[in-house]
């Protein structure tokens, strides 16, 4: 899809680093609102749940490798760029929160109903995990052997 823009209603999700991104269902593109599918909703969670952890594997390795918090944010800015997410206090009251466990658990009770379909999301996002992870690797300084 190109062009899209998310529209309300927006609501959060935990990451494994630990903080809240926003997601939407609804999106603008090609001159029209759009509902995602269940499998490009989860699909994008996959993605943000991927960069996310790439993010707090590659701060604890810049970390290692000595640099301060503010240059390990500067060294992995490629990656955190691309998602934004909130501490839980930063976030108004009457936005809907997922937490880990429970979109986890909508995805796996998703993933019950469409084996077929979730096998190849699974296998698109153990693929762009493993990327990420290389590229967090490469980022903090550690090429690989």
């Amino acid at each position: 899809m190109r062009g899209v823009v998310r529209l309300k209603p927006v609501a959060f999700y935990e990451m494994p680093d630990g903080l809240w991104h926003p997601h939407s269902r609804r999106v603008w593109t090609d001159g029209a609102a759009k509902e995602l599918s269940d499998r490009d909703h989860y699909m994008e969670l996959r993605l943000i749940e991927a960069i996310a952890a790439a993010k707090r594997s590659g701060r604890h390795l810049v970390h290692q490798a000595g640099l301060s918090r503010l240059h390990a944010r500067q060294r992995l800015l490629p990656i955190s760029a691309s998602v934004r997410g909130f501490h839980r206090s930063r976030i108004d009251a009457g936005f809907e929160m997922w937490d880990l466990k429970r979109w986890h658990a909508a995805f796996d009770e998703w993933r019950r109903d469409h084996p077929n379909e979730a096998r190849e999301l699974e296998d698109l996002a153990a693929g762009m995990a493993e990327n990420y992870m290389r590229m967090t690797q490469l980022l903090a300084g550690k090429l690989p052997g």
